[in-house]
């Protein structure tokens, strides 16, 4: 589960910084 959460927090700061990139 551990290992889970963190993958998704990686996914979501990872979509985060492309957005912003984006901007």
């Amino acid at each position: 589960f551990a290992a889970q959460l963190d993958f998704a927090y990686q996914k979501l700061d990872a979509f985060k910084k492309k957005e912003g990139d984006n901007d």
